[in-house]
């Protein structure tokens, strides 16, 4: 299961970086550094973006967990975790700006997602 979750981590983070291949979601690079609720250090737009991001698929695949497998409290915790630790990150990025347009969408994006994997 754990070895599922990494890989879909990591895949979120790589199908960003694509994106940003192709559309840039923020401005250059600034000094701002942003709370990460996962993380103890402050992190510049891009590596929130990017946590984010990847952490939206960790909170999806809980939500998965613990609505088709066997009851798990660890999937309830697990999920109740995730899902606030991104709505937070949502809520900085949104509140940044340093997101162009494009960013802003690509952000209300993950806040219409999170609201679809609900908190309860």
């Amino acid at each position: 299961m754990l070895f599922a979750l990494t890989l879909v981590h990591e895949f979120l983070h790589v199908q960003l970086g694509a994106l940003l291949d192709l559309v840039p979601l923020h401005g250059p690079a600034s000094p701002a550094r942003s709370h990460a609720p996962w993380r103890p250090d402050p992190r510049p737009l891009d590596a929130l973006l990017q946590g984010t991001y990847a952490h939206l698929g960790v909170c999806d695949f809980w939500h998965t967990e613990r609505s088709t497998a066997a009851p798990s409290p660890r999937a309830g915790r697990e999920h109740a975790t995730w899902y606030g630790y991104n709505r937070g990150a949502v809520d900085t990025l949104l509140g940044s700006g340093e997101l162009l347009p494009a960013g802003r969408r690509f952000t209300e994006g993950m806040r219409a997602a999170l609201a679809r994997l609900g908190g309860d």
